[in-house]
């Protein structure tokens, strides 16, 4: 199927479940004790949201295409604050925090405002350290040699005082990760 440009699509992952397990509420979704749990027809007992209670998204995932465009492109990389989960498994999320998909998180409004292309390959609960190991499969899930990023944008680094890393840990990741951005969408480009 060819997809129609600058037009937004929403496609859909369904399962089924028993009724019991089914609860009313905002960003309703389970969360089971693992993946196996959860791809298991028979397994019960997954958490559902329900009223003002917010769980994560369990899958949120993009489709990569090309595109021919004068505009410019961004490539992101953050946590979950960016991705748009804000929060971690088990976490009951206040009404003003919840869960949303990525191309309703802050850098996806903030690109489509300013008529910007952007990649964004936050991913939910990761340190600066994380994205510091450069040969991690967060840096290969999607082509980003092929993305003629314009330039790109590093948010890193809340799960990493949040959690007591050192100042001087938090530099030297940031270092490698800026050294990786600069190999990935070249050296001259502004980080």
């Amino acid at each position: 199927m060819q997809f129609d440009p600058a037009r937004e699509y929403v496609l859909g992952w369904g399962f089924t479940s028993s009724a019991q397990q089914m609860a009313a509420g905002a960003n309703e979704v389970f969360q089971f004790p693992g993946w196996s749990a959860a791809t298991n027809p028979a397994t019960t007992g997954g958490v559902a949201g329900a009223g003002s209670t917010y769980r994560a998204t369990p899958i949120d995932f993009q489709i990569e295409y090309k595109v021919t465009s004068r505009k410019k492109a961004f490539l992101w990389l953050d946590d979950s604050i960016s991705e748009g989960a804000t929060g971690v498994v088990s976490t009951s999320y206040p009404t003003t925090c919840r869960p949303c998909s990525i191309q309703d998180s802050y850098p996806a409004l903030w690109a489509r405002a300013s008529g910007f292309l952007l990649q964004n390959i936050a991913q939910s609960n990761l340190y600066a350290r994380d994205w510091a190991v450069t040969s991690a499969d967060r840096w290969n899930r999607t082509d980003l040699a092929a993305g003629k990023f314009d330039g790109a944008f590093i948010a890193a680094g809340s799960n990493d005082y949040a959690n007591n890393r050192s100042l001087a840990q938090y530099q030297a990741d940031m270092a490698t990760i800026i050294s990786k951005i600069k190999d990935t969408i070249g050296a001259d480009k502004p980080i």
